[in-house]
């Protein structure tokens, strides 16, 4: 990242999302996962071993911010703790989990949300609650059965974001509104809006 090794083409090339043929995005670059998380763009790869060690990397290019956990402990995933540690330096990046339920002004939208999840799995996306620029690419079989398997949301908070300047996919984003997912297992989820509060990005969600 400080140009001694790559230049600074090739490490645009490695943080940024590929291209399929079709045209369609995916999150995989060559060697890294690039995703966006609360409006920040992340790198990160993860490594295990079968004697016992294993290891996460996550960055933020724009910021030049790295860490890298190195643990004696495989099996499982060592994001959540690397993600609570990103949040010292990024509160919003803090675990959702945390978060309290409160009071949902907008049941409107949370109900086109809920319905959004449900049908992740399936072609039958409405154009009224999804941005032309929503990656469907971008999430894998295996998170959409996952999404879609949703009964129920709980509303945890939204956060007007238009002064931020935050651009994901080519549109700004004007808000995020923050879910926990109850169904086949319990997730939490950020949604990025744009300012027609068409989902633009759906954050790959955190377990509890």
């Amino acid at each position: 990242m400080t140009g001694e090794l790559l230049n600074e083409q090739s490490t645009k090339l490695m943080f940024s999302s590929a291209i399929l043929d079709n045209g369609e995005l995916i999150p995989t670059a060559p060697g890294w996962m690039n995703w966006p998380l609360v409006g920040r763009v992340v790198s990160q790869h993860s490594g295990a071993f079968r004697t016992g060690f294993s290891s996460q990397a996550f960055i933020i290019p724009e910021e030049k911010f790295i860490i890298i956990l190195l643990t004696n402990v495989s099996g499982g995933t060592n994001f959540p703790l690397v993600q609570k540690i990103a949040s010292i330096y990024y509160e919003e990046l803090g675990q959702l989990s945390k978060r309290e339920t409160i009071a949902d002004n907008r049941l409107d939208l949370t109900n086109k949300h809920l319905t959004l999840f449900k049908n992740l799995d399936s072609n039958e996306l409405s154009k009224n609650s999804i941005s032309d620029k929503f990656p469907k690419s971008y999430l894998s079989r295996g998170l959409k059965a996952a999404l879609s398997s949703t009964e129920s949301i709980v509303f945890l908070g939204e956060d007007d974001v238009s002064s931020r300047d935050i651009n994901l996919f080519g549109v700004s984003i004007h808000t995020f509104r923050y879910y926990k997912l109850i169904g086949s297992r319990t997730l939490y989820t950020t949604v990025s809006l744009d300012k027609n509060n068409k989902v633009v990005f759906i954050d790959y969600p955190e377990t509890e």
